[in-house]
């Protein structure tokens, strides 16, 4: 996948940065998806003029695939395990390979007449279109119940792709059989949401910039390498990407260069 990242300012849901500071630092507050956080009078939580009276810290954030794609993947399966079936077993919906008939001998009916037993044989036309099913029907077994069971396993057990504490971010950029990689809140200047354009595509990213641009994955599984960026696709993710770099951007950046330096 490539192009360019293109932001939206207005998905990047979170109170002003002048609200942290010399605030509380045991007070947790959750939220997410378009309503800003608000006080307990009900209004704005702060202003930038204002003295703030409460502090939004990072939570716990983890992020997952889907459970509805994967439902959708599972679907989709047994339609190919059922086709595999069909085509190597019962033809139902699929024409049978050519046979032709061949008698194997005789037999008396009731009236005493002798009368024929034929066998259908395959042909040599007939033997390559079973030859043929048996493999394409094969493929698609296998294919189907390896992606059934991959789609159970993750509903049961899933892989997160994302991981957020207080000590810093947690992501999944090296493929699955590979650990994790972490990177202390130090290293990070910016987390933003946004949208790639692929193929005329709009595709969800969250983009993470770095201080420094060594620290960026040179090839990242599920998503874009762009020192000092880093964009991780989100279209399979089980939260949006706004509500995401909304949860992860609560320490300004001017306290993260503080951090850094």
């Amino acid at each position: 996948m490539g192009g360019n990242a293109v932001y939206d300012d207005t998905m990047n849901i979170g109170p002003h940065p002048e609200c942290f500071r010399d605030w509380p630092s045991e007070t947790t507050l959750r939220f997410g998806g378009s309503q800003r956080p608000k006080a307990a009078d009900g209004g704005p939580l702060c202003h930038p003029d204002s003295t703030p009276a409460i502090q939004c810290v990072l939570v716990n954030v983890s992020v997952s695939r889907s459970p509805l794609r994967l439902l959708v993947y599972a679907l989709l399966a047994v339609p190919a395990i059922l086709l595999a079936v069909d085509m190597t077993i019962s033809y139902k919906w699929i024409r049978a390979p050519e046979t032709t008939a061949v008698v194997v001998g005789q037999t008396s009916d009731e009236s005493g007449e002798m009368v024929d037993i034929t066998n259908d044989l395959l042909t040599d036309t007939g033997r390559a279109e079973r030859r043929r099913d048996l493999l394409f029907g094969g493929v698609l077994f296998v294919g189907g119940v390896a992606a059934l069971g991959w789609a159970f396993r993750e509903l049961a057990r899933p892989t997160l792709f994302l991981i957020a504490d207080d000590s810093g971010l947690v992501v999944r950029v090296d493929g699955v059989r590979q650990p994790p990689r972490r990177f202390e809140w130090s290293s990070i200047a910016e987390v933003r949401s946004g949208l790639m354009e692929d193929d005329g595509i709009d595709v969800p990213v969250l983009s993470i910039r770095f201080f420094d641009s060594t620290d960026v994955p040179h090839l990242p599984a599920g998503g874009i390498s762009a020192p000092p960026w880093l964009h991780l696709y989100a279209e399979e993710w089980d939260q949006p990407a706004h509500q995401i770099a909304a949860l992860l951007d609560l320490n300004p950046p001017t306290q993260r260069v503080e951090e850094a330096t």
